[in-house]
């Protein structure tokens, strides 16, 4: 089980509402075999064909069945989304600040950092050790 299926059971209880789900289809399902059998076939695929025409409509408001899959997918793109959002806002203000600061600048940052963290000292005694 991913962690997509995990959230979906632990938060949305997709399990819980697959089988209700089931029991509501066995239910109708049922009484269906029931008015087939008092009102005849006519009957009964003219109810078929409205319980599709009823499922299709109710479904095509939110883009399909619910299911664990479908709910996954739908995290992957929120996280996705959300990731993009986090990308777009940390992007401008750093875009600014590397963009602003030409090349040769970083290069003379860098030499300050390197000596101020005492890089002659450790320089000297790599090649103190090279030339003994």
């Amino acid at each position: 089980m991913g962690f997509g299926d995990w959230i979906a059971n632990t938060f949305y209880g997709a399990d819980d509402l697959t089988a209700e789900s089931a029991a509501l289809d066995e239910q109708r399902n049922r009484l269906n075999q029931q008015s087939r059998e008092k009102y005849g076939d006519a009957w009964y695929q003219d109810t078929l064909q409205n319980d599709e025409r009823g499922r299709v409509d109710a479904t095509s408001d939110i883009g399909g069945e619910f299911s664990a899959d479908s709910l996954k997918r739908n995290l992957e793109e929120s996280t996705a989304t959300a990731s993009g959002w986090a990308r777009a806002l940390l992007d401008a203000p750093l875009s600014f600040i590397f963009g602003s600061i030409p090349p040769l600048g970083w290069l003379v940052l860098a030499g300050v950092v390197f000596w101020w963290l005492g890089g002659p000292v450790w320089l000297r005694g790599i090649l103190g050790r090279k030339t003994a």
